[in-house]
Formats: structure tokens, sequence, C-alpha cells
């Protein structure tokens, strides 16, 4: 998409919402979004590191596609992905694929049902966040001394 169609995109959102752009425009090409002109989109992925702009990643809790036979992500690993993603300075969007009935199936309602609970206790670490200023920080992320290491293997033989 050219300047000019990004331009009639934003142009038109901002008239139908009374000035203020709602709009975004997302573009799986990294050099589009260092432009500023939209958001970067890594479907199915993760950035490496703390993007500086806001970004974006989709994914589905199975295939793309409805299937009875489907294995479905398990509401721990869809929750991990929304901290890691949100960590990056990213926005999350999950895809629950409908059956013709248009209705999510009893797996995908109990997999909806358990991110449900967990948002319902979690969503200030979620929602309106910031990331931390150094990516991978903390004891998870440091490299234990070849004396810790030592004194693990140590303790895990007795």
């Amino acid at each position: 998409m050219g300047i000019k169609p990004r331009c009639h995109l934003y142009n038109q959102n901002a008239n139908r919402h009374q000035g203020e752009v709602q709009a975004v425009y997302t573009s799986k090409r990294r050099e589009d979004s260092e432009a500023g002109a939209c958001t970067f989109d890594v479907e199915r992925g993760v950035v490496d590191t703390i993007w500086p702009r806001p970004w974006q990643t989709e994914t589905c809790i199975g295939n793309w596609h409805y299937n009875v036979n489907a294995q479905y992500k398990s509401p721990k690993m869809i929750m991990d992905m929304l901290v890691d993603v949100v960590s990056r300075n990213g926005n999350f969007m999950l895809n629950f694929p409908l059956p013709n009935s248009g209705m999510l199936d009893d797996r995908e309602l109990k997999i909806l049902s358990e991110i449900t609970s967990w948002m319902a206790v979690n969503s200030e670490a979620i929602y309106s966040t910031r990331p931390w200023k150094i990516f991978g920080e903390g004891p998870a992320a440091e490299q234990p001394s070849a004396a810790t290491v030592s004194s693990m293997k140590a303790s895990a033989r007795n």
C-alpha cells in the first residue's frame, strides 16, 4: 500500500470519528514501520527484543480454519505468549476458528473461559502497561556462575 492509500485510510477514519484517527494500518515489512506510517506486524512470531514502537502479532489457538480434530494451544501457552508479547511493547491478537454454526465449540469455550478467568485476576499487568527498560532483565535471564552450576549439580546428585 503506497502513501496515498494510507493517507486516505487515516483521513477517512478521522472524518468518521470526529477528527480522531482510530484506524491502524499494519505492514509485515519492518522498514514501513520504521518510517512511522504504520504498525509492524509479525504474524505468529515476536520481535527479538523490546520494540521501540508498538507492534502486533497474531496467532490462532489451533489452525487458522476450523477443524474438529485440531490440537489447540493450552490456555497457559496462550497467556505466556500474551505476557511475552506485551513485555516487548506488542499487541497480541488471538483467533478462535469457528465451525459453520458460528459458535465456539466446547473445547474453545473452555480455553476462552480460562483466559477470561486469568485476565480477571491479571489484567492490570496487561492493559495500559509499558515494557521494562531492559529486555531479559532479572534472575531468569542471568547466567549462573561456574560455582553456582557446580553447586546445583552436586545438590541434584544428593
